[in-house]
């Protein structure tokens, strides 16, 4: 817990609810994988900003998507109960993108799974366990918080669930009809839809649009 409120102080003091901030390193102390403090929230950049990626990539995306999130607040005309609920649920989203289980990561962009002697690029990595983990981790990691942790109020049931959808369309690989369903009326409720909204903007490739539109032409 002392890890997470020194690395992200500023983004919790944009939580103005102590209840809530007391929520969230709660969860931080009890659910956070250690690699993800060191993981890259991408490893070739490809759906992610360079920001993003190499070493300490997942923390600096997770503060990123509270940069978009404060501005874009401004346009909803968010008020700061459902900004407490906005930072709070951008904070823990992707504590589980690579799972639960150990992962290490290095500069080279190694990494070692539990029960697996190999070193394996984080490129493959994320390959190897897409179809288990990065598709679904915001549903993990939610479901992972009911369970060993009981909601107490609405207000952490709203973070709750804004962590479960905000992956959005891309929470499952080929979800059904009852799935999408589902989630697009999840979507519909503010804060949950905000979410969802901060992380994809925080994961566009901003450096290729640099690239395109200041490089002269030849």
């Amino acid at each position: 817990m002392e890890r997470a409120e020194c690395i992200f102080k500023c983004e919790l003091l944009l939580i103005k609810d102590e209840s809530i901030v007391k929520f969230v390193l709660n969860v931080f102390d009890k659910l956070t994988p250690e690699h993800f403090w060191t993981a890259p929230a991408s490893s070739t950049g490809k759906y992610h900003p360079r920001l993003s990626v190499g070493t300490g990539g997942l923390v600096r995306h997770t503060k990123y998507a509270i940069w978009w999130a404060q501005r874009l607040a401004k346009v909803y005309r968010f008020g700061q109960d459902e900004l407490n609920v906005v930072v709070a649920a951008l904070l823990l989203h992707d504590l589980f993108k690579f799972g639960r289980n150990k992962v290490i990561f290095n500069d080279g962009g190694a990494c070692e799974v539990d029960g697996n002697d190999e070193l394996i690029r984080a490129k493959d990595i994320e390959k190897e366990i897409r179809s288990k983990t990065i598709k679904t981790h915001g549903f993990d990691l939610a479901n992972a918080i009911v369970d060993e942790m009981p909601i107490r109020d609405k207000r952490e049931y709203l973070v709750t669930t804004a962590i479960r959808y905000h992956m959005g369309q891309w929470s499952f690989d080929e979800p059904n009809e009852y799935q999408m369903h589902e989630i697009n009326s999840n979507l519909l409720t503010p804060v949950v839809g905000f979410v969802h909204l901060a992380d994809y903007c925080s994961a566009q490739p901003v450096d290729q649009a640099i690239e395109l539109f200041t490089k002269p032409k030849e």
